[in-house]
């Protein structure tokens, strides 16, 4: 059984474990169908298309009827796919998305001429082909329906609706010399790591209505690999006999996989988990313009992971995965183009490869080393110590700087900090960029982003943040959607440069003079406050290590004492106490508080508590545009953050009132 961290922690195989992509000269093209307006500006025009008449980059004139996608799932094949338009598998009834996103309408298939800009939403493919590469055969039907339908499909949907790209003309093919073993999406069928055997069909004739390919690849945790083998054992080894036939079924008359893994006893090949993440990915081929165009994501598989508690975390951790592979990773972002001309914004020798420089990486001081990377230009990203000596790289395109800069109200922060490795780096690198270049936004900055490294606090499958959407914009690769950007995160927001700068327990005041850091950090474990989603109340966790912490992250006088995630900087922080829901909880302290739907948790004082967490009814008045508390009975009116209503139910020498958020 996973515990709720490991649910949602991921990434134990990142993009960076694999090397740079390379070879430029054999590197096939990718049909764009002269399409790509970058393809007239640098120069690089498709030769399948060159015969054609030259049309205008910036708008396509089709029909409805050419440019269907159907969206579905095809158990036979094991595919599941996502585009602008949606079939209803069941009732047959067909919706098309606006390309403006703007509604989703119920259409005829009359035919009638419609102007499409160069950009489309990015039609995303998963595939668990029939190969033991992929583990597939080790899951029954309905399992892999609840993977395909219940846990892919909705990560595909949304990053489907939330960016576009120029649309692959024809078929996406997969460039053979871009794999790192020449078979497989991944480091490798024979690393130990989780890569998937590309079918031989796929590098010679690709795959149609496709933008992006993602191979899945299944592992299982100890306790359900005994379980399998034991049940293989009793069914007198017939796992022989299916793998014979999957093998049958993946090659082409002219083309076997090399070296197939299927020589070996098929008991022995029943995927284990590689670490304890729920997931991992990478990419693994690239276009022209070295956008991702496929990639492989491993899920780990233990006995409860089908279960309905545990769907969110699943479709949180695979929308947080297929981020990765799209390019939200530390190589993609020395790859990063203009995009309006498409040059590189990172300069490149002669064979267009990045060139290699030697780098201070990202951690701690006793924690990092030197290292020998792809270096992206200094207009993507920068390293800067910060809050004691962390060395942290940070993301310093237009669209991120000026995000960032709004959501903590400080309009003098060069860009979003990437996570900063405490002790786990090697020293000397000399390969591995994602060692130096973390491949997450700093979760003690940016905790409930999808892209921070533990997706705990992400409440939205169907948005994505609007950090996030800001980096891929800066890509150069994606135009985004901005209706499907989230709500801005509560964490830090409007807390001022100091949130940023400061360590977490340092004393800073906002420019409206109120304690900034209160709410989100804590100093004592008898101090309460309020979960980060405001439903309930919370209580501060720490812990005493058995070894003094990084000196950066020393905040008390003992200096083995901290917060319990690493991932914070050890800041400690306030977590969810057991029955403290103020929608339908007992902990109540004071006779003014009130428990139902609409009660949400607050911090203020009762009896001689002064950092105590209440809850209270909180409703928007939607005509005035402003909030009403309800204390005593009486709805009062919260005029400004920070305000302080008194409750008179509770008669003592001591006071009750809440502070309003």
């Amino acid at each position: 059984m996973y515990s709720p961290l490991a649910l949602c922690v991921a990434d134990e195989l990142s993009p960076g474990q694999l090397p740079q992509h390379r070879i430029r000269s054999t590197r096939r093209m990718i049909p764009y169908g002269n399409r790509h307006p970058w393809q007239r500006l640098l120069g690089e025009i498709d030769p399948s298309r060159s015969n054609e008449t030259d049309t205008d980059a910036t708008e396509w004139k089709v029909s409805n009827r050419e440019h269907r996608r159907m969206v579905g799932v095809v158990l036979e094949d094991f595919l599941v796919e996502s585009g602008i338009e949606m079939w209803s598998v069941l009732s047959g009834e067909r919706f098309d998305v606006d390309p403006n996103f703007s509604s989703m309408n119920a259409t005829d298939t009359t035919e009638t001429e419609t102007t499409y800009q160069s950009h489309e939403s990015i039609r995303i493919r998963a595939s668990l082909i029939n190969h033991p590469s992929s583990g597939a055969a080790f899951l029954d039907e309905s399992d892999r329906y609840k993977l395909l339908e219940n846990i892919i499909r909705p990560a595909l949907n949304t990053w489907s609706r939330a960016l576009s790209v120029v649309p692959i003309q024809g078929n996406l093919t997969i460039d053979l010399n871009q794999l790192y073993d020449g078979e497989s999406c991944g480091p490798g069928v024979h690393s130990g790591l989780p890569s998937v055997v590309v079918p031989p069909d796929h590098i010679s004739n690709g795959i149609p209505d496709t933008d992006l390919l993602v191979y899945l690849s299944i592992g299982f945790d100890n306790e359900l690999l005994e379980e399998l083998k034991l049940d293989r054992m009793s069914q007198g080894r017939l796992d022989l006999d299916q793998q014979e036939i999957l093998e049958d079924d993946f090659n082409s008359a002219t083309e076997q996989p090399a070296n197939s893994i299927l020589e070996s006893d098929p008991l022995l090949d029943i995927p284990a988990c590689t670490g304890t993440s729920l997931a991992s990915s990478t990419y693994c081929s690239t276009d022209q313009f070295d956008r991702p165009i496929a990639g492989m994501l491993n899920l780990c598989i233990g006995k409860d992971f089908f279960n309905d508690e545990n769907l969110d975390r699943c479709q949180v951790t695979v929308l947080h995965e297929i981020g990765h592979i799209l390019g939200f990773n530390s190589q993609s972002l020395a790859h990063f183009r203009d995009g309006k001309s498409g040059k590189p914004i990172t300069p490149r020798d002669k064979q267009g490869d990045v060139i290699d420089k030697e780098v201070e990486c990202a951690g701690t001081a006793e924690g990092r080393g030197q290292a020998v990377i792809p270096l992206p230009s200094s207009d993507i990203i920068r390293f800067e110590n910060v809050r004691g000596g962390q060395r942290v790289a940070m993301i310093v395109t237009p669209n991120v700087q000026q995000i960032v800069r709004n959501h903590f109200d400080c309009q003098s922060l060069e860009g979003a900090e990437l996570e900063s490795y405490s002790s786990h780096v090697d020293h000397n690198l000399t390969d591995f960029v994602d060692q130096c270049i973390p491949d997450h936004w700093e979760r003690r900055l940016f905790k409930a982003d999808i892209m921070n490294p533990i997706v705990d606090s992400v409440s939205s499958t169907s948005q994505i943040s609007p950090l996030t959407l800001a980096y891929f914009m800066d890509s150069g690769w994606y135009k985004i959607n901005s209706t499907l950007a989230a709500e801005p995160d509560i964490w830090g927001r409007a807390s001022g440069c100091s949130f940023v700068n400061k360590n977490c327990l340092e004393y800073f005041q906002g420019a409206d003079g109120l304690r900034r850091n209160d709410a989100f950090f804590c100093s004592s474990d008898h101090s309460e406050g309020c979960a980060d989603d405001m439903l309930g109340k919370a209580s501060c966790s720490m812990v005493e290590y058995n070894h003094a912490l990084p000196i950066e992250y020393q905040y008390f006088d003992n200096p083995a004492l901290g917060g319990q995630d690493s991932n914070l900087d050890f800041c400690p922080t306030f977590i969810p106490k057991e029955g403290g829901l103020c929608t339908n909880g007992d902990l109540k302290y004071s006779e003014m508080e009130e428990f139902g739907d609409s009660s949400r948790c607050v911090r203020g004082k009762y009896g001689n508590r002064h950092k105590s967490a209440l809850c209270v009814p909180i409703v928007c008045v939607i005509d005035e545009q402003v909030p009403y508390v309800r204390v005593d009975e009486i709805w009062a009116k919260c005029e400004y953050e920070g305000q302080y209503i008194v409750s008179w139910y509770d008669d003592d020498d001591y006071g009750t009132y809440i502070i309003f958020p």
